[in-house]
């Protein structure tokens, strides 16, 4: 009988070894898909960034409207766009939503009282003119 027990006691601890070793591959697949998928979304995202690149070509001091033309190669929401007269944050009355590469957006500053630079930031990168 004793002969019996070593022999059970050998193979529950070899099957609690092997359930034990199964539960933390299990956890660990898991553990680095969840990695690498928010590693490959960080990277999508930083790539979509860099194709979203815009110029401040012109300031109308009579009306106010700045001119910003996308550079880059994807299409740009006027909502990833944050425009600064003299470092301070301004709201814009845009003339298009949205604008592809190419093509020219306007912002129409309300209120401004006096103007040294014009700043504007967008995905991929921030252009500046003087006023």
């Amino acid at each position: 009988m004793k002969g019996i027990s070593q022999i059970i006691a050998v193979v529950l601890l070899l099957m609690i070894s092997i359930s034990l070793v199964s539960t933390a591959s299990v956890w660990l697949r898991r553990i680095v898909g969840v990695a690498i998928f928010v590693i490959e979304k960080g990277i999508s995202a930083q790539q979509s960034a860099g194709r979203k690149l815009i110029r401040v070509d012109n300031f109308d001091p009579r009306t106010n409207e700045i001119a910003i033309r996308n550079v880059g190669s994807m299409e740009i929401s006027t909502n990833e766009l944050a425009v600064y007269v003299n470092e301070r944050l301004v709201s814009c009355n845009w003339s298009a939503p949205s604008f592809a590469p190419g093509e020219i957006v306007f912002c129409k500053v309300e209120e401004m009282e006096s103007c040294e630079t014009i700043k504007v930031s967008a995905p991929g990168n921030t252009d500046q003119i003087p006023c």
